[in-house]
């Protein structure tokens, strides 16, 4: 049965570096829960730590009503998948897999019944006799996730578990990861820097930098409402616009003056806002309304589904568009277009 995971004022340092500071988060019980930041900003310190890997200088970690702070690594019942997989070379999968079980010397039968069961999870029973350097980096993956199901831990950690995959096993690894975990229900720390892996994966994010949380929320909620300027850029692509209020509901740019929603700071102040490109609608006629801008085409890149088109305004900004199914309808260089922001996806953050 898996646990809930509470972290308590946690704080951990590296000689006069603070890796995380001052941290306090809750984990529901068989929540698939994200850290995601930049390299450096503390994550992985953070998951070593509820490992016990890392010791903190201050803080606690609770698995449910246990405080597991001061309790050695092999005694939390903790499942970590590391990043370079850190596979037995010399071993077959079946022995990787049942090496824990090994560990808390469980009989022969047992053994045999929970490694089949927890290759079978991960679809590899049939190459329980391979040797790792025999698996391609998504099967060895896979031995690295069963390895650490096998043992029915409290509480699954994933350390960039797809990181060293390509594109397309990634995509892979994630519907599998997914799958595994609503099987299982197992509460499940998973730390990355890729985007996308959190927004598609994760069921709440905290959003990590410099040692801190800055956003902790659901995907959603931290894309189209980031807390400051970090999350915005840190999370997707946005055009982040200087200005300064006009009123609380009325940013004034270089190139105009655009409606956004309404700003609770003081109005007389500088501010930035973010306008994600995929929001921006390219219209080749004016058209009747508000926050309408007329802009040059740059450059316009065909990706397929979507045209990466790159406009300047009439102060020379460049906002980045994102038109997605574009078909037939391109834009290229030079084009004189008008671009509409709808006032309902702008952010404004304090400058």
């Amino acid at each position: 049965m898996s646990l809930p995971v509470t972290i308590t004022n946690l704080t951990k340092r590296f000689n006069d570096h603070v890796a995380v500071n001052d941290i306090s988060l809750t984990i529901p019980q068989g929540q698939l829960f994200f850290l995601l930041g930049p390299s450096g900003c503390g994550k992985t310190t953070l998951l070593r730590s509820v490992a016990g890997f890392a010791k903190p200088e201050e803080g606690t970690i609770h698995f449910g009503d246990k405080d597991i702070t001061n309790v050695a690594p092999h005694k939390r019942n903790c499942g970590f998948v590391f990043q370079n997989y850190a596979l037995w070379p010399h071993m077959t999968v079946f022995d990787n897999v049942a090496y824990g079980l090994n560990v808390r010397k469980m009989t022969k039968a047992d053994v045999q019944e929970k490694v089949q069961l927890a290759l079978k999870m991960v679809r590899l029973e049939t190459l329980c006799d391979r040797k790792p350097t025999q698996l391609s980096g998504g099967q060895q993956q896979r031995v690295a996730l069963a390895r650490a199901l096998v043992i029915t831990p409290d509480v699954l950690l994933l350390d960039e578990p797809l990181s060293n995959l390509d594109a397309k096993l990634r995509l892979e690894m994630r519907d599998e990861i997914r799958r595994i975990h609503s099987e299982t229900g197992i509460t499940t720390i998973y730390v990355t820097h890729e985007q996308k892996e959190a927004l598609s994966l994760a069921q709440q994010v905290a959003i990590m930098n410099l040692g801190k949380i800055e956003q902790l929320g659901a995907p959603k909620d931290l894309y189209f409402n980031p807390a400051n300027e970090f999350v915005a850029n840190f999370i997707g692509e946005t055009n982040m616009l200087k200005g300064s209020l006009e009123d609380s509901k009325h940013v004034c740019l270089p190139f105009g003056t655009l409606e956004v929603p309404i700003f609770s700071g003081p109005t007389e102040q500088d501010v930035k806002v973010s306008v994600r490109p995929e929001s921006v609608r390219i219209h080749s006629s004016k058209k009747e309304g508000k926050n309408i801008f007329s802009a040059t085409v740059e450059n316009a890149i065909y990706l397929g589904e979507h045209e990466q088109v790159c406009l300047n305004l009439s102060d020379g900004t460049s906002l980045k568009v994102l038109a997605y199914d574009p078909g037939g309808n391109t834009h290229h260089e030079g084009e004189s277009v008008w671009l509409e922001i709808p006032s309902t996806s702008v952010r404004v953050f304090a400058s």
